[in-house]
């Protein structure tokens, strides 16, 4: 009888284990299907403009304007403007709408500033929602060199169940950081150099990144750029994001955009293009970014543009 007591409790034991260790691995797994937790499975919540969207990796070298607030805030100081933007923007495989503005101007005072704000509204059941806000300042030193810095306040909540082991309240993304570049105008040779959120507020929704851009701008009516930028958090070790895209301005009023974006971390390439229409008061503009390969998540922009001056 002894040694039946044995094989009961041995097997006990053995039901028991399993059981431990089915439990430990859902857990993992809904760990890891939890797109706030998985850099696999999320990207970080990028500003965008349509513009930057449709020139693959941001075109940073050449960005001005309301673009320069997302990608490059010494671009400001590098062309007179003063633009007001509005935009939405839809990724229709996570549900998630985003819809906000700014304002760029370098026309009226010598130091350029730009503001934006962005409302985002997830799906209720997974991801994030939240708000993005930017203020950033572009000082010129000099005909073709600037310096720029924007602070940047983001409040990001998880949709949906948190995964186990994780407060359900907690923010994904939370706090105040910072970005700086400077901007260099050489005749057609544009370049810059890139710090993105440099003050770290955790979560993978505003990585420390690091890098630069060229472009070339010819005419009035032709630009090439290309960026290369390194994510130091989301992963064990740095990883790039690199790309770039052609702007071609038809007829001096139609902006036909082209690019490529790839993101070596979650192994994602992705083709852009956008289009639009310009003149001396208004524009409009619409943008696709679509993932190939091992993921298919697609982004839409437009964007709507009113000159000041």
């Amino acid at each position: 009888m002894r040694g039946a007591n044995v094989v009961i409790i041995d097997k006990a034991g053995l039901v028991a284990s399993v059981i431990l260790i089915l439990g430990i691995t859902a857990a993992g797994s809904a760990a890891a299907q939890d797109p706030t937790t998985d850099p696999n499975q999320t990207r970080p919540a990028d500003l965008e403009t349509a513009r930057g969207l449709a020139l693959g990796s941001g075109a940073r070298a050449t960005a001005v304007s309301t673009s320069a607030v997302a990608y490059n805030p010494a671009g400001m100081a590098l062309a007179r403007s003063y633009h007001i933007e509005s935009q939405i923007h839809f990724e229709p495989a996570s549900g998630r709408f985003a819809f906000g503005g700014g304002i760029a101007d370098s026309s009226t005072n010598k130091l350029a500033m730009g503001t934006s704000f962005v409302g985002i509204m997830g799906n209720g059941e997974t991801g994030y929602s939240g708000m993005d806000g930017r203020v950033a300042f572009a000082l010129p030193l000099g005909d073709s060199f600037a310096i720029g810095v924007s602070g940047r306040y983001l409040s990001l909540g998880r949709e949906g169940k948190a995964p186990p082991g994780t407060d359900q309240d907690a923010p994904v993304s939370e706090g105040f950081t910072m970005d700086g570049s400077f901007a260099l105008s050489i005749n057609v040779i544009r370049i810059a150099g890139i710090a993105q959120n440099f003050i770290e507020v955790g979560g993978l929704l505003a990585p420390r990144r690091f890098g630069g851009s060229v472009g070339l701008v010819i005419g009035e009516s032709f630009t090439i750029s290309g960026d290369l930028l390194a994510d130091i958090d989301s992963f064990p070790n740095p990883e790039v994001i690199t790309g770039g895209g052609l702007e071609f301005l038809a007829g001096g009023v139609v902006p036909l955009r082209a690019g490529y974006r790839y993101d070596s971390g979650r192994e994602a390439h992705a083709i852009t293009a956008g289009l639009g229409y310009t003149d001396a008061n208004f524009g409009i503009e619409t943008s696709l970014r679509q993932d190939v390969g091992n993921t298919d998540d697609t982004s839409v922009m437009i964007g709507l543009r009113y000159f000041v001056q």
